[in-house]
């Protein structure tokens, strides 16, 4: 399994100075469990304890996420609470994602970081 989320918890756990043990603790796993997912023999946790640990090092979560998604191939939206018309917009992009070409994801991206929408 290649992970690149694992080494970058690891470097980033390792530069702040914390322990494996106490991010298990913070997450009520063990010790091995994150061992194992920083040696990539584990997929990256679930997206809230990805911001658990973000917070618990006073990063941003963006960086863990971007990772974990990259290790896992997908991307997860919670449409659970948003206006109709965001859930819509969500559910057709992820239908839409197969047949996306790089010119419209250019086209998307510009359009999403314009703020435009």
């Amino acid at each position: 399994m290649s992970s690149s989320f694992g080494p970058f918890l690891r470097s980033v756990r390792e530069k702040l100075g914390k322990t494996m043990k106490q991010v298990a603790d913070l997450l009520e796993v063990s010790t091995v469990y994150i061992s194992d997912i920083e040696r990539g023999k584990r997929n990256p946790p679930s997206e809230d304890k990805i911001k658990k640990i973000a917070a618990f090092f006073q990063m941003s979560p963006d960086g863990f996420l971007k990772k974990a998604a990259e290790d896992k191939g997908k991307v997860e939206l919670g449409i659970r609470g948003t206006a109709p018309k965001v859930s819509q917009a969500a559910i057709v992009l992820a239908r839409k994602w197969p047949t996306l070409t790089e010119e419209k994801a250019d086209e998307l991206i510009k359009l999403l970081e314009k703020g435009d929408i």
